[in-house]
Order: C-alpha cells, then structure tokens, then sequence
C-alpha cells in the first residue's frame, strides 16, 4: 500500500496559526483516520498555535450562468432574429461534435458567443418566449384548417 501523505494545513508562524480548509477541519473532527493524525501532530509540535479556518477562494468575476440556454433556445433565438450564418455555424458544430463524439453544448455556446459577444439574456429570453408562441400559434392554425378539411 503506498505512503498517502494529505497536507491539509500548513503553518502559518508570523501569526501562529494552523490553517485549513472548513472541509479539512470537518474531517479531522471526526477523531480518527490520517487527516486527524495530521492535525494532532501538528497542534503537538506546535502547542502555542491557533486553528484557523481558511475562507474559501472566490473568484474575481463572478460567473455569468444561463439558467434555461441549450441549444433549442440557441437555435430558437437565431431564427427568431434571422441569423442565417450563425444558425448554420451552429448546425455545423453540433454535426461535428456528434461525429467526434464530443459533447455538443460547449462548442454550441463558444460558437454562439463569437457572434453575440454582448449578449442579453433577459430581452433573449424574451425573444424566444414571443418566438415560440408564434410557432405555436401557426401549427394550431394549421391543425385547424385541416380540421376544417376534412370536416367540409
């Protein structure tokens, strides 16, 4: 069985601390196992220092998620703005994923986002809601008519 050394916390001695993650000091808390070994030698090697919880890292930029975007909504919102090229960009990607075998939505997304750099996903949203009610509305007109054929 190989060695397995964690190095969970790591000493900070200007401020003579122990410092670790919520998740690692979670773990040592549990009273046994190699992170406990690790936290206890440390505190024994350095009685005089605190625990310190480390506040996870956040990222500069928050990222910008689009709850509801797949790649219906993206061809959804090419034709309702009669983007053509894009649309056949797009289409062309997702044949090249299939025919990889990679997945299709990220280089959906990228290939859209070279297009529509300053993208508004609300006044999108929009868009696409108008967009498909007036698709449905055109299949429900033409349900009726052919109900009305067969009936005269």
């Amino acid at each position: 069985m190989a060695n397995t050394t964690y190095n969970r916390f790591h000493l900070n001695f200007a401020d003579k601390t122990i410092v670790g993650t919520k998740a690692s000091f979670a773990k040592a808390g549990k009273g046994f196992g190699p992170i406990y070994d690790e936290l206890t030698a440390l505190m024994a090697r350095h009685p005089d220092f605190t625990v310190n919880v480390k506040a996870p890292t956040q990222p500069a930029k928050p990222r910008q998620t689009y709850k509801g975007m797949d790649i219906p909504f993206i061809r959804d919102f090419l034709m309702a703005v009669d983007d053509a090229i894009t649309l056949k960009a797009v289409n062309n990607t997702i044949a090249y994923a299939i025919k990889e075998g990679i997945p299709q939505y990220p280089l959906v997304k990228r290939t859209f986002f070279e297009t529509y750099d300053e993208f508004d996903f609300v006044d999108a949203k929009k868009i696409v809601a108008d967009y498909r009610y007036q698709q449905m509305r055109e299949k429900a007109d033409e349900l009726a008519a052919k109900r009305a054929a067969l009936v005269a």
